[in-house]
């Protein structure tokens, strides 16, 4: 992917309802793998929140929003990625790795970063292992449907060694 078709920006309440719409259809996978999709992810107002909250950027790809992340620091001085999400139209192209990398960076003074993703979703942890996280935890979510999560991290020392 050429660098240069790629466009972060932070989002604006009138980008909520289409980043509702692709955000659903990105995590349309969790609902045939686990039975469920991501709390609230349809919800326009839930991304209205996100977007007001301040750390919500949109992923725009030769002029057309393809996707969207956030972020939310915690007191400890860490980041918790909360979501990075690409329409299915734009995946495989390295689009979420550079959206990873540059959502990492604009928080240069965080102590590390975390994140979860569904135990499930060996796919999502592989991409994860790739950008140099690793597992830290699993917690059980549910038994019916089997659910639980995945706790990765990634120092920020990593960052600033592989950027």
């Amino acid at each position: 992917m050429n660098h240069s078709e790629l466009l972060f920006q932070k989002a604006k309440l009138e980008d909520a309802s289409e980043l509702a719409r692709i955000a659903t259809e990105a995590f349309a996978e969790d609902k045939e793998i686990i039975g469920m999709l991501p709390p609230e992810i349809e919800s326009i107002e839930k991304h209205q929140r996100i977007i007001q909250e301040g750390h919500y950027y949109t992923i725009v790809t030769n002029g057309v929003l393809s996707g969207g992340m956030f972020a939310v620091p915690q007191e400890d001085g860490s980041v918790l990625i909360g979501a990075v999400f690409i329409s299915p139209n734009f995946q495989g192209c390295g689009i979420g790795r550079c959206a990873l990398r540059w959502l990492e960076r604009r928080f240069p003074s965080a102590s590390r970063f975390e994140l979860e993703t569904p135990l499930q979703k060996l796919k999502n942890i592989k991409f994860y292992e790739k950008a140099g996280y690793y597992q830290t935890n699993v917690t059980q979510i549910s038994s019916e449907p089997a659910f639980s999560l995945v706790l990765m991290a990634k120092s920020n020392r990593e960052i600033e060694n592989n950027g």
